[in-house]
């Protein structure tokens, strides 16, 4: 598989992105929240049935008021703020 092609603004975008989100974990000192997020997510993952995995499912509410994501749903509104901030970059990817 070919990897797709992408302009050189909508890669300034990415590195702007990456920097802005950054700056904002940094800001917000919630870095080790993000990363049980990430985890929590990413754990959803069935191997028998190869479904699951980090796709973002954990946003919706019967993943995140399990008992296991207990306090997640802080780094899932970090994750609301972040995505207004990247807005550009979501227009983008839904329109390629």
């Amino acid at each position: 598989m070919a990897f797709p092609v992408v302009d050189t603004e909508y890669l300034k975008e990415i590195d702007k992105a990456r920097r802005d989100l950054r700056a904002f974990i940094a800001l917000k000192n919630c870095a080790p929240i993000m990363l049980r997020l990430a985890w929590h997510d990413a754990g959803t993952y069935d191997v028998s049935t190869k479904t699951g995995g980090p796709n973002g499912s954990i946003r919706n509410e019967e993943e995140f008021t399990h008992g296991a994501n207990s306090g997640l749903k802080i780094a899932i509104d970090f994750c609301g703020h972040i995505l207004i901030l990247m807005l550009i970059i979501v227009i983008i990817v839904f329109l390629l």
